[in-house]
């Protein structure tokens, strides 16, 4: 055999075996899925995944739920042979997924980073990834005042102008700091918020049941303020020449508690290997960095920007989550059947 036959016969040979070999960019070919959000959140996540695929050699794909209720459905409608590995999710879907038994159990043994999450954020089923200061963001340039209170909202200067979040909306957070602001003492009566829905009715613009469309509304013009959102939404656009302004106001607040579950897909060895590095303070602080959050890992360190806003998390209004998730239903009819 001459030397060049010896180098098409070795040249061969190589590109057989690497059609045979899986991809090594991905190691063995191992994939998992995260059912998460989209827009900001979704863009910086895929960032820390990214990263994730480059450390671990294993493949993550996206898919996208609107919300946590949308998430929930999503797999209900795959319960009997789920594909999702890793879920991300709001506390109060979290809760009735666990309920529901879609979870599985969060092992310490291959989540090593859960001894940096303090034992009041996390669950056999679930682990806080980080908190969100919601508050509300508006136009400076369609407002006819500085915004400052949640009353606001209902100020007559701003009559149709304000987008106004749907019962759903943030697990019902909206109706449950109003009616702290006018009056109930908790939401086991929550009639003082069904009515200043009815008062605010006057004021709106629109309804939106996603943060998307609250940035759509006022992007546009159709709205100047959206009554609730997370700081992640405009996080990016904030600036001393932006024309949108995110208040946090303190005297009643909630925050965005989002969450890390793993559903029972049959890969939840391989996704706690995702979630351990979602917990990492290196992913911590990428991401609530690049959004706007309040990591969940004691060592990370909380953004810069979003220190200016000094969340006490202590005076975080209480809730009843299981009652919450009971009730939702009926105050979802009763705020459609004002706002219609």
């Amino acid at each position: 055999m001459n030397h060049n036959l010896k180098i098409i016969m070795l040249s061969i040979a190589v590109l057989c075996i690497a059609t045979i070999l899986p991809n090594d960019t991905y190691g063995s070919g191992e994939k998992l899925v995260v059912m998460t959000w989209a827009g900001a959140w979704g863009d910086s996540f895929r960032k820390v995944c990214d990263n994730f695929e480059k450390a671990e050699g294993i493949k993550v794909e996206f898919y996208i739920q609107s919300s946590s209720v949308d998430g929930m459905s999503k797999l209900l409608a795959m319960k009997d042979n789920i594909t999702v590995d890793v879920w991300t999710v709001g506390i109060g879907q979290a809760k009735v997924a666990a309920q529901t038994g879609l979870l599985a159990r969060i092992d310490e043994n291959m989540i090593p980073n859960l001894k940096n999450i303090p034992e009041t954020t996390r669950s056999e089923s679930y682990v806080a990834w980080y908190f969100v200061p919601q508050g509300m963001f508006y136009r400076k340039d369609l407002c006819p005042f500085e915004i400052k209170t949640w009353k606001d909202l209902w100020d007559p200067r701003l009559e149709k102008k304000v987008a106004v979040p749907h019962a759903t909306f943030s697990s019902s957070n909206f109706l449950l700091i109003i009616n702290r602001v006018y009056g109930g003492k908790n939401e086991y009566d929550m009639h003082p918020a069904i009515e200043a829905i009815k008062k605010l009715k006057s004021n709106a613009a629109c309804i939106y049941n996603t943060d998307s469309q609250s940035i759509k509304y006022l992007e546009m013009g159709e709205a100047a303020i959206a009554g609730l959102s997370g700081l992640p939404n405009i996080y990016k656009l904030l600036g001393p020449d932006s024309k949108f302004k995110f208040v946090f106001p303190y005297d009643n607040f909630i925050l965005g508690h989002d969450y890390i579950a793993i559903p029972k897909s049959g890969k939840e060895k391989l996704a706690s290997k995702l979630v351990n590095y979602m917990l990492s303070t290196s992913a911590q602080e990428l991401h609530t960095g690049n959004i706007g959050t309040i990591p969940s890992n004691r060592s990370a360190k909380v953004p810069e920007k979003v220190k200016e806003i000094k969340v006490d998390m202590s005076k975080e209004i209480p809730r009843d989550l299981d009652y919450i998730n009971k009730q939702r239903p009926e105050w979802i009819d009763r705020f459609d059947r004002i706002m219609k």
